[in-house]
């Protein structure tokens, strides 16, 4: 076959990956992307559309970051030594490679998994198509998931070098770095997509080990995710003072500025670009030579890494290890074990076996753990002893956060009513059971919530004034908890004689229904932000905790008999 007969074999294999990517991400709304799709035949492809460019985007928009560390260092000319302008400018552009190596793992892992999965090749490997032509078509596959952001990756960097330096040699050895440091990132991508779809394969999903990694796995790419999106914005407010206060010694910044080059990534790329800027007869030697070495060593680096996410990819399409096949097992009568519980816990224990095989579930009682430590991350590193204006935007932020990350626990744990049909089908259906079996693990997930930042205040002197009155406000998240229950069910689950956690098949008005719990929570944590602010002005501690502990009593009291209300015993 042709190269373009190949290419267009490619974009078939390519539609079928997408769509596994998003059929993994879809989780309980699965029925609801397919339902979309027969309506709308253009909607995977804008969908494949959104995220190139959202990619690419995010990609080209940190090239602030190398721009700055060019003007900068022709700036800092005469106001800092040669070795501290090297050493600021090399970690700023450095500090650019490392981000959009991040920003392509966090968008194009689940394109990766899902391609890495095999399925987009099954049908392939049934028709008469040689194997070095179905090689060719998995690597052109990948391309075109990859093709517009990767072209950010190999010329934004260039362009903006050429247009600020207007030299040749730079604009090139630029060139060079970008091409290293695409290879590299996307040679990543696939290492750690096909590590990825291992573990958040939907057939895997009967091994508890793997209910774990999965569950962990995401943990820790949405605290890298937020993470690198936080440290980003402290660094851009901190990131001019930077290069014109020399924080080292003249001899300490030297040894770094020699030791640091040798590591090829994401270190040796930058410094060897910033020495060439700034020029290299103001450094040593040993200088130049580590930074050199460092990129001819990525280079390497590089290839074996090439090699390896190759020979993944002909695994995948060759099916060899048992690519295509799913492991299967035999259930004896001596593997059924029958445990009698009360309904609550059977509830709790179907919810423990849904909640780690849906991702988006999984994402939506990860989020509320990590909410409120945006607030006090962000706070952490600006607030100053005795600031009260500060403190108050981090009191509130805090606070927006935690009843945000209630609302998600509560609509979490909605959505698992919405997957695992047949086991709710064969389960007797008592409606209040099953509420507080939702209550009882929100609160679980609300804890950690509260948990986890105030660890962080304990720890930070600055932050430790604060932590009075979260101990105060925190129980509000719990309190929010229990009414998003129980506007879920008012306005999804309203059936003639009862209101249920189902969520019904036809909902009329879906969208603005949602629309209207989102204004509601809103409305409540803009309108607790300021009375706490107001109250903590105007009356001393003993007296906020009164008020606030008092009215959360008469809240607790309401939603409670809302509760018996709308779920109220059966007798049998």
């Amino acid at each position: 076959m042709n190269r373009q007969e190949l290419m267009t074999i490619s974009k078939y294999s390519y539609k079928e990956a997408f769509l596994q990517g998003q059929m993994e991400q879809a989780g309980s709304n699965l029925y609801s992307i397919m339902e979309k799709m027969e309506k709308n035949t253009k909607y995977l492809r804008n969908q494949n559309i959104a995220m190139k460019v959202v990619m690419t985007i995010y990609v080209s928009l940190l090239i602030f970051s190398p721009i700055s560390a060019f003007l900068n260092a022709r700036a800092s000319f005469g106001l800092a030594s040669y070795q501290w302008r090297l050493f600021s400018s090399g970690l700023v552009m450095n500090l650019f490679f490392l981000m959009q190596f991040f920003y392509i793992l966090m968008f194009g892992l689940f394109f990766a998994s899902g391609m890495l999965s095999g399925e987009a090749f099954r049908f392939l490997s049934t028709l008469p198509i040689p194997k070095k032509d179905l090689r060719k078509i998995s690597y052109m596959t990948f391309l075109r998931g990859i093709d517009a952001p990767a072209i950010a990756l190999c010329l934004v960097f260039p362009f903006a070098a050429a247009i600020i330096t207007q030299d040749i040699f730079i604009t090139l050895i630029c060139l060079i770095v970008s091409i290293l440091n695409t290879i590299f990132t996307f040679s990543i991508l696939i290492i750690i997509g096909t590590k990825m779809q291992k573990i958040l394969a939907p057939s895997n999903t009967r091994s508890r080990k793997a209910d774990v990694i999965r569950i962990l796995w995401l943990i820790g790419y949405f605290i890298a995710t937020i993470t690198s999106a936080v440290g980003f914005q402290i660094i851009y407010e901190n990131i001019e003072p930077f290069y014109y206060t020399e924080g080292l010694t003249l001899i300490t910044t030297t040894i770094w500025n020699q030791i640091l080059p040798w590591i090829s990534f994401p270190l040796s790329g930058g410094y060897l670009i910033m020495e060439l800027f700034i020029g290299p007869t103001h450094f040593s030697l040993l200088t130049l030579v580590a930074s050199i070495v460092g990129v001819i060593i990525f280079g390497i680096l590089d290839y074996i890494l090439t090699r390896k996410a190759l020979n993944i990819l002909d695994t995948i399409v060759y099916g060899k290890d048992g690519a295509f096949e799913e492991e299967s097992y035999i259930t004896t009568v001596e593997d059924i074990q029958i445990t009698i519980v009360s309904p609550k816990q059977a509830y709790i224990r179907r919810d423990m076996k849904l909640v780690p095989r849906d991702i988006q579930v999984i994402i939506m009682n990860i989020m509320p753990i990590l909410f409120p430590l945006f607030g006090v991350i962000i706070g952490a590193g600006v607030v100053r002893p005795g600031d009260p204006d500060a403190i108050f935007a981090i009191l509130g932020l805090s606070l927006f956060y935690s009843i945000f990350g209630s609302m998600m626990a509560a609509i979490g744990m909605m959505m698992v009513e919405s997957t695992g049909t047949t086991i709710i089908q064969s389960l007797p259906i008592v409606e209040r059971d099953q509420a507080k079996a939702k209550l009882q693990w929100i609160c679980v997930v609300l804890l950690a919530s509260f948990v986890i930042p105030a660890i962080s205040m304990i720890v930070s002197p600055n932050m430790r004034d604060l932590l009075k009155y979260m101990v105060i406000l925190w129980p509000l998240s719990f309190l929010f908890g229990i009414a998003n229950i129980e506007y879920s069910a008012v306005i999804f689950g309203k059936l003639k004689y009862k209101y249920v956690l189902t969520e019904k098949p036809n909902i009329r008005y879906k969208t603005l229904k949602t629309a209207t719990i989102f204004i509601l929570n809103a409305i409540f944590a803009i309108g607790l932000i300021l009375a706490s602010i107001v109250t903590i002005m105007h009356f001393v501690y003993w007296q906020f905790a009164l008020i606030f502990i008092g009215g959360e009593i008469i809240l607790l009291f309401l939603l409670l008999l809302g509760f018996n209300k709308l779920f109220p015993k059966k007798n049998f």
